[in-house]
C-alpha cells in the first residue's frame, strides 16, 4: 500500500524515486515550459564572437536543464510581454548580453519586480549603477584574468615582455584593467617591461574587423631593428594576439617569442 501511494505521487510530479536510493519531494510540475528570454546585441550574434560564446554557454545550460531560450534582437519590452503573458509558458526571466538597451531594460525590471534580469558583460561599461533588486550583473573579472595570465608565463621563466593594446570607447575600461593585471604580475615576479618602449599600440582609428592587420604592422614595426627581443607579448584580445601572431612568424621569431590574448573565442585556438 505504501509503495502505491509513493507510485501515485510520483505520476502526479511530487516526487520522483530512485532505485536503491529512496523517494524525494519535488515541486510539482505546473505543466508549462520554462522559457528565458535573452536580449541580444543591435549589432547582432554573429558580429561579437565573445558574445556568442556566452550565448552557446546559455543554450547549452538550458538543453540540460528543459528551459527554452528566445533570443530577442530589439523591442524588449515587447518581446518580454508577449513571453509573459502565454499561458503555456513559465518565464524564468532575462539575460541581457551587452551594454544595449541598459536603461529600458532597468525600467522593465521595475514593472515586473518578480522577475529576474541579469546583465551578463564581458566588458566593464557605464552598466555600474544602483539597479533594482531583481536586477543582477555578471562580470569578467579583467584584472583577475590579466594577472594569472602573466603569472602563468612568469612561472615558464618569462624575463621580459611587451603589451599589445588598442583603443576602446570612452566608457569601457576592459583593456586598461587587462594591462593593470598583467602589469601587477610583472611587479611582482620581477618581469622586466619598459613602459616607454614596450607598449605596442595599434593604429586608434582601426574597428574591430581592423585590428587584426593593425596589430601586424604595429608588432613589426615594434621588432624591427629590437637589440632585446620580449619572451613574450601580451595582447589585449585575441583579434590583436593573431595579427601579431602572424607578425612574429613573419620574422621567424616564433621559437623565440610567445604570443597570448585574452578571450579565448574559439578563432584563437584554431589560430594557435
Amino acid at each position: 500500500t505504501a509503495n502505491q501511494a509513493m507510485e501515485s505521487l510520483a505520476t502526479d510530479g511530487y516526487c520522483y524515486r530512485r532505485p536503491k536510493h529512496g523517494s524525494f519531494y519535488q515541486e510539482p510540475s505546473s505543466g508549462k515550459r520554462k522559457l528565458c528570454a535573452v536580449l541580444l546585441s543591435k549589432l547582432g550574434i554573429l558580429d561579437d564572437e565573445i558574445e556568442m560564446e556566452y550565448y552557446n554557454g546559455l543554450y547549452i545550460y538550458g538543453m540540460e536543464n528543459e528551459i527554452d531560450i528566445a533570443s530577442i534582437h530589439s523591442s524588449p519590452e515587447k518581446a518580454f510581454r508577449f513571453y509573459h503573458n502565454l499561458d503555456k509558458v513559465d518565464l524564468c526571466g532575462m539575460v541581457i548580453l551587452g551594454k544595449n538597451a541598459v536603461d529600458s531594460t532597468i525600467e522593465l525590471a521595475k514593472q515586473f519586480p518578480e522577475q529576474r534580469f541579469i546583465f551578463l558583460l564581458p566588458r566593464i561599461t557605464s552598466i555600474l549603477r544602483p539597479l533594482p533588486e531583481n536586477c543582477y550583473v555578471i562580470l569578467n573579472n579583467d584584472f583577475d584574468g590579466g594577472f594569472r595570465l602573466a603569472e602563468y608565463y612568469a612561472s615558464r621563466g618569462v624575463k621580459k615582455m611587451a603589451i599589445l593594446t588598442a583603443e576602446l570607447e570612452k566608457d569601457d575600461l576592459t583593456y586598461q584593467t587587462r594591462i593593470k593585471g598583467f602589469l601587477h604580475a610583472a611587479d611582482k615576479y620581477g618581469i622586466k617591461f619598459d613602459p616607454e618602449n614596450d607598449f605596442i599600440q595599434c593604429n586608434p582609428t582601426c574597428k574591430h574587423f581592423g585590428q587584426r592587420q593593425s596589430a601586424y604592422l604595429a608588432t613589426r614595426a615594434y621588432l624591427a631593428n629590437r637589440n632585446e627581443i620580449p619572451d613574450v607579448i601580451f595582447a589585449v584580445n585575441d583579434n590583436l594576439a593573431a595579427g601579431s601572431l602572424e607578425a612574429v612568424q613573419s620574422l621567424e621569431y616564433q621559437n623565440c617569442i610567445a604570443v597570448t590574448g585574452y578571450d579565448g573565442v574559439f578563432r584563437s585556438a584554431v589560430i594557435s
